[in-house]
């Protein structure tokens, strides 16, 4: 079960840094918590020869934090998250397990640099503290550890949030993120930061947008090779370069689809055989489903690959009657197909488009 620990002290340095701040001359901010495993005799415990202490006597791990917030009456809560293994990156935090005997709050004057932090306040165990055991490899300990100190109602405090664990009593609704778009498309690996994580997904969404609005495919720069496709695809209208036959600005130009060849182009390029429209009558073959109906179509083969589907002049009662017909492809022979209507008889003459395809 948790240990007790005794009231957090602040430090002379603390004193100092809060006297600072109450002036008007500089902000707090709170950068980290460490842990330690020293040993402290009774009289170490007192007030007095708590404050008069620059660090901790055997720090152990550091963490970042994870949130502030005032309390009323001028204090102020910090939370980290106390654990062997780091949950962002799978480190190894703890290798050897320990008693935590002591806990350290530091801060420094917001916009310093990292070496000019002080402890600002120290907690100590009322007997043993909490004990952090080494990591297994597998589970991880976790301790949601809240500090709380005290400053004036009227001093600006801060918290560094780097390489800190959201965790679900933390307020990150006014966080925000800098960054920058990466130069080429990465994948977000384990531990990145939140500014190169966002510098990815920005590269990714600008890659996406040159290809699907702005231009073809060719345009992307790093754009993935492709087995068989060149690094550059003629205009249409030139020399076209072909796999197995078929024009590549036509087949692989997919982000330029404003310049996609018309029916007549792509029939020109061998890609359509025939494309043409057929009225179906009201005379179909059978007493019950599947009804069948042939109609005559120039250049189907037995082999042709045919698509059917209404045609763009169909009324809203032929459409209704084709999609209760059920209707599909029944086969082919040499300048005919034969139709199948698995639904209901249709009772109105239905218009076709027939599109044949090459093999």
């Amino acid at each position: 079960m948790p240990q007790p620990y005794n009231h957090a002290v602040a430090t002379d340095a603390g004193i100092s840094l809060l006297s600072k701040a109450q002036a008007g001359q500089c902000a707090i901010e709170f950068t980290r918590i460490a842990t330690g495993n020293g040993i402290y005799e009774t009289a170490e415990k007192t007030a007095s020869a708590l404050q008069k202490r620059t660090g901790l006597k055997s720090e152990r791990n550091s963490y970042p934090l994870s949130s502030v917030g005032l309390m009323p009456g001028g204090g102020v809560k910090v939370t980290a998250l106390i654990t062997n293994q780091d949950p962002s990156t799978g480190e190894t935090l703890v290798n050897e397990g320990y008693s935590i005997n002591e806990i350290g709050l530091f801060a420094r004057e917001k916009g310093e640099e990292e070496n000019t932090e002080v402890l600002y306040s120290i907690a100590t165990a009322v007997e043993d503290g909490d004990y952090m055991p080494a990591y297994n490899g597998s589970n991880p300990v976790q301790i949601v550890q809240e500090y709380r100190t005290m400053v004036s109602r009227d001093v600006e405090v801060s918290v560094r949030y780097s390489g800190a664990v959201m965790l679900a009593d933390g307020d990150a609704s006014n966080t925000t993120v800098t960054f920058q778009q990466a130069a080429e498309r990465a994948d977000i690996q384990p531990g990145d930061s939140l500014e190169t994580a966002f510098g990815k997904l920005t590269r990714y969404f600008a890659d996406m947008a040159e290809v699907a609005f702005s231009g073809s495919y060719n345009d992307l720069d790093n754009k993935p090779e492709i087995p068989g496709i060149p690094d550059s695809l003629p205009a249409n209208g030139g020399d076209a370069a072909t796999v197995g036959g078929k024009d590549l600005d036509y087949l692989m130009d997919y982000g330029n689809m404003k310049n996609a060849p018309s029916a007549t182009t792509a029939q020109s390029l061998g890609i359509i055989s025939t494309q043409t429209t057929a009225q179906l009558s009201t005379e179909w073959t059978g007493t019950e489903a599947p009804y069948s109906q042939v109609i005559t179509v120039a250049g189907v083969t037995a082999s042709s690959v045919v698509d059917i589907d209404v045609a763009s002049t169909v009324t809203a009662e032929q459409l209704d009657a084709y999609i209760n017909a059920k209707i599909v492809d029944g086969g082919q022979a040499a300048g005919s197909i034969t139709l199948k209507a698995f639904g209901d008889r249709p009772e109105v003459a239905i218009p076709v488009k027939i599109v044949v395809r090459k093999v």
